[in-house]
């Protein structure tokens, strides 16, 4: 087991001071916690130790389950545990120089470093591996959120994993892996991003399936005249309703950031008159609400009755792809090609 002493020291070389408290009892059982600080920043930790715990399996799950910040550490730890790790939200660092520490104003993510440790001990070197080839999806619904955003800005490519993590509406930690997992795989390179299979449409055709489903949503009738909107904060329009110069619309698809009903303000769905009864029963919803997902950056599209604007193309476009229409099919590739 990692020498607390040697972490403590490894710690110290990243500028961080590590504090250590009495062991405590959580859910029954006994868990050390660390105060890492750097600068006026700080944050307490339950220790997770040994590489894939000193704490049981359980012991782990249910803090996990709390909520409450884990902090695991080794002398090594592995390209594919850190993924476990970061996929279940624990933060790590080893003494190779491995590390994920996120806290306040403090960002370090580090990868890619080896095995100190002698050759023929016994433990596997870490090897560098695609994505998919290490069973990491690229295009898990989380991730897709920030190859959205890249997508939608190309900009952000060079901004920094905060102002990234900021628009895509993911932590900082996940947007910095996001953006070194596009490019270790080759998706990032501007060259191929847009080609027919790159990065737009793999993203594009997992989109309703991937990330639609993690989404609020609500489904009416009623009016789907994108004109004739009417909302008290800003929405956005997608799919047919924001090709409508190209066909004649006949599902309307909104983003909003808000879902929830406010008693001071009229909802959309009653400035609007729409119902949840179906007029006929062999009518499909013909107007979707789904919660927004992205913030906002300086708006550079139309605005239609001031509050009503069409979403970012890329989402028009995995919108309208979503579609089993053949004419939409076709309009969405006609949306394609007028954007890339």
């Amino acid at each position: 087991m990692t020498n607390v002493s040697a972490l403590e020291s490894h710690l110290n070389e990243m500028g961080i001071t590590a504090k250590a408290h009495p062991s405590t009892r959580l859910n029954g059982y006994g868990v050390r916690e660390w105060t890492l600080t750097r600068g006026t920043s700080s944050k307490t930790y339950a220790l997770v130790s040994g590489g894939t715990s000193s704490l049981p399996l359980p012991a782990v799950a249910s803090l996990i389950e709390m909520r409450l910040p884990l902090l695991a550490w080794d002398d090594y730890i592995d390209d594919e545990l850190q993924a476990t790790l970061r996929r279940s939200g624990v933060q790590y660092v080893d003494l190779a120089g491995n590390a994920w520490l996120e806290f306040d104003h403090v960002l370090i993510n580090i990868s890619g470093r080896e095995d100190p440790r002698p050759k023929g001990s016994g433990i596997r070197k870490l090897t560098r591996k695609s994505p998919e080839t290490r069973g990491v999806n690229p295009f898990s619904a989380n991730r897709n959120q920030v190859i959205f955003a890249l997508l939608a800005w190309p900009d952000l490519w060079d901004a920094s994993s905060r102002t990234l993590a900021e628009v895509a509406g993911v932590s900082v930690g996940l947007a910095h892996e996001t953006a070194a997992l596009l490019k270790e795989s080759g998706l990032a390179a501007k060259s191929t991003r847009y080609r027919p299979g790159g990065l737009l449409d793999r993203w594009a055709n997992g989109f309703s399936e991937v990330t639609v489903p993690r989404l609020g949503r609500w489904h009416f009738y009623g009016n789907s005249d994108v004109g004739r909107l009417r909302s008290v904060g800003p929405i956005y329009v997608s799919g047919e309703a924001a090709a409508r110069d190209r066909l004649k619309p006949t599902e309307l698809i909104v983003y909003t950031s808000d879902l929830r009903p406010d008693p001071d303000r009229p909802s959309l769905p009653v400035l609007n008159r729409w119902r949840k009864d179906a007029p006929t029963t062999d009518k499909a919803h013909n107007v979707i609400v789904r919660q927004q997902f992205w913030t906002p950056r300086v708006d550079t599209h139309d605005d239609v009755d001031g509050l009503v604007r069409d979403a970012p193309w890329p989402l028009v476009y995995a919108d309208l792809l979503a579609s089993k229409d053949p004419r939409v099919q076709e309009v969405a590739q006609d949306w394609r090609s007028s954007h890339v």
